[in-house]
């Protein structure tokens, strides 16, 4: 978490799931533990791939992962994340910092980010933003990978005219597909200008119409 690198857990979490019907109490503790910690992802592999209740262990784990993100203590991430003067990437970490933070203040219906290396990404997601996540990536071998990391939903979009046009496209994109709506207000991040590629430099606020 305090590098923003995506974490998932895979220790046999639902073990007894093979050929049980409920978890141990350890197992559901290993899990809220987790995600208390701050991991991407949890993952499931003998319990679904051999098991006898394949489904049913998602549903268990889900409804373990929702109840301690809707109702357990979190750890105050905004010290703990707060960027480093002395970080090569401190501006564009500031940038995704206080996006988070607007979109909180805010109450942003969506925060759209883009990204070529997938950092971004990462560290939009490991301030854990109330709202929904959405990135775009040219990169097609990023979309899967980005996909593990908390929260996001990630798309592939290879356009590079102005930055707003791209910011116009992503928010057409996103009304076309249901996540977003007219007076939905979202943050963008992007760096400008497009054709180098910059580290992210910009944060927008839409009112979507």
């Amino acid at each position: 978490m305090h590098r923003a690198k995506p974490v998932i857990v895979a220790t046999q979490m639902m073990e007894s799931m093979i050929d049980r019907v409920k978890p141990n109490r350890s197992e559901i503790t290993d899990v809220a533990n987790a995600v208390l910690e701050g991991a991407d992802a949890v993952m499931l592999s003998g319990e679904t791939a051999t098991g006898e209740h394949p489904v049913l262990v998602v549903e268990t784990m889900t409804k373990i992962i929702k109840e301690i993100e809707a109702t357990a203590y979190q750890y105050d991430r905004e010290e703990m994340m707060k960027p480093q003067p002395h970080s090569p990437s401190f501006l564009s970490d500031a940038i995704c910092y206080n996006a988070c933070k607007m979109a909180l203040d805010v109450n942003a219906d969506a925060l759209i980010g883009m990204t070529q290396s997938g950092y971004t990404a990462f560290m939009l997601s490991s301030y854990r933003p109330k709202a929904p996540l959405y990135i775009f990536t040219k990169e097609t071998s990023l979309v899967p990978q980005l996909s593990l990391s908390w929260g996001v939903r990630a798309f592939y979009y290879a356009e590079e005219e102005s930055l707003d046009d791209i910011i116009g496209d992503q928010i057409d994109i996103l009304k076309q597909r249901g996540y977003i709506k007219n007076g939905d207000v979202v943050i963008n991040t992007g760096s400008t200008p497009v054709d180098p590629h910059l580290p992210t430099n910009v944060i927008k606020v839409t009112r979507v119409s």
